[in-house]
């Protein structure tokens, strides 16, 4: 029973990354202990759009530069928007990491 509901809190369509932290925060404590579990998935899903962002985007974006010289600036605006996107991923997997780590230490 927990799991399904630790399930439902963090893979509902009503998540967003902004209500994440609310729905931790307002679980009854019985269920804290299943926490780990779908943040640990949520970490290994940012996980992988970072990696995204650092690899194949910008793979794309040198092969742009390289093929199509006058894009210069924009190619220049777009990276800027890629290392956005993979910062914050990378913030929400030290996020995570973080959280995972005090709800195992002291729960």
């Amino acid at each position: 029973m927990i799991s399904l509901v630790a399930h439902h809190v963090f893979f509902s369509p009503l998540n967003s990354r902004r209500n994440k932290l609310s729905r931790i925060v307002f679980l009854p404590i019985r269920w804290k202990k299943a926490i780990p579990t779908p943040l640990r998935l949520q970490r290994d899903l940012h996980l992988r759009q970072a990696n995204h962002y650092k690899n194949e985007t910008t793979a794309i974006l040198q092969k742009l530069a390289a093929n199509i010289p006058e894009l210069g600036k924009d190619i220049l605006l777009w990276d800027a928007t890629c290392r956005f996107g993979e910062m914050f991923e990378e913030m929400n997997v030290n996020w995570l990491d973080e959280t995972i780590a005090m709800i195992e230490a002291k729960f």
